[in-house]
């Protein structure tokens, strides 16, 4: 899956606290490298699968995924549009469409596990603030964030996913 070598010119760094998991990479990544991070926010993306999630795409496109997913409505705010697909089980495939996305990659695609839609669209610039459980990939697509994992299960798993990746060798973020 990933070897050591590839970590070492990847060097992801790994942030678990209770309300918060990033892992992210650097932005001196090499470009080689950056299909091996795709496949990792995937991987890492597996950890929910068959829950029933709620997808929002900020100012989508026309080729947005978010059409293609299904029950699609659209939402205005202030001056912005947004699509939310609603009640959608994060399936293996979809877990590929998602990550193959544009959207997703950069960072104009939400994923919530529980809350409000609307809500988090509401407050899309405090998102950190939040109580809503939601993962995005942000900073330029460098870093893949789930805000407050709702369970201390899913906090684990994503631990030893971290740990198995690195082979037990953490490399930790600050905050």
């Amino acid at each position: 899956m990933f070897t050591k070598s590839l970590l070492r010119t990847m060097k992801p760094t790994f942030n678990i606290q209770s309300k918060k998991i990033e892992v992210s990479i650097p932005i001196s990544t090499p470009v080689k490298d950056l299909k091996n991070w795709k496949m990792l926010t995937k991987s890492s993306l597996f950890i929910c699968l068959n829950r029933k999630v709620d997808i929002i795409t900020i100012e989508p496109q026309k080729y947005s995924i978010g059409h293609e997913i299904g029950n699609c409505e659209k939402y205005s705010f202030g001056k912005s549009k947004y699509l939310i697909n609603r009640g959608i089980v994060l399936s293996h495939e979809l877990v590929e469409l998602i990550t193959d996305s544009e959207d997703f990659e950069r960072g104009l695609l939400l994923i919530i596990l529980s809350g409000s839609p609307t809500l988090v669209i509401e407050h899309l610039t405090q998102i950190d603030k939040s109580s809503v459980e939601l993962i995005i990939l942000d900073d330029d697509g460098r870093s893949l964030i789930w805000y407050n994992p709702s369970s201390e299960s899913d906090v684990n798993a994503m631990r030893v996913f971290c740990e198995k990746i690195t082979g037990g060798n953490l490399q930790f973020g600050g905050n």
